[in-house]
């Protein structure tokens, strides 16, 4: 699933013929694929779980996939059945989710230790288009620079754009 077409990118590599299809398709993948890695944001559903050994000091459960459109979790202690979690609980920050789990801990409904699993997902439709434009911008510098020149400039566009979903600071 890409955030943006084949379509989408010849035209903004202003590129009018198909011989270079198969390599800028390619080349989607990895601008995507390294977005993915730089800001541990990801695009589609992702079923992530992470082990608990005390209650969060404020009784939040931050993810680590961010922002989010819809999430589900399961709580599961080490010896017992899971737990379905509200949704109604999850709220999506601007650069981060979070599940308010202060209720369900005062009610001893999660106990510790145990491992939350939750499954999230980010629909291709609500990609900001900051983000969109990042990933055309660092598309048109791999393929502007294909290995012609030994030192190719920085892509300073791009890393101003990736560095307010990487850090949560507003440049």
């Amino acid at each position: 699933m890409s955030v943006f077409s084949l379509a989408d990118a010849k035209a903004h590599l202003r590129v009018f013929h198909a011989e270079d299809d198969a390599y800028i398709t390619t080349l989607i993948t990895v601008v995507q694929e390294e977005w993915e890695q730089v800001t541990r944001m990801r695009f589609g559903v992702h079923s992530v779980s992470r082990r608990y050994d005390l209650k969060p000091d404020d009784g939040y459960f931050r993810f680590d996939l961010y922002p989010v459109n819809t999430a589900t979790a399961t709580w599961t202690v080490d010896s017992g059945s899971p737990v379905t979690l509200t949704a109604s609980k999850f709220r999506t920050l601007e650069y981060f989710s979070i599940y308010d789990a202060r209720e369900e801990i005062d009610l001893g409904t999660i106990t510790f230790p145990g491992t939350l699993a939750y499954s999230t997902s980010l629909a291709i439709a609500s990609v900001p288009v900051s983000i969109q434009q990042a990933l055309k911008l660092r598309l048109m510098y791999y393929y502007a620079y294909r290995g012609d020149d030994p030192t190719p400039p920085d892509c300073d566009g791009y890393n101003i754009l990736a560095a307010r979903w990487r850090t949560g600071a507003i440049l």
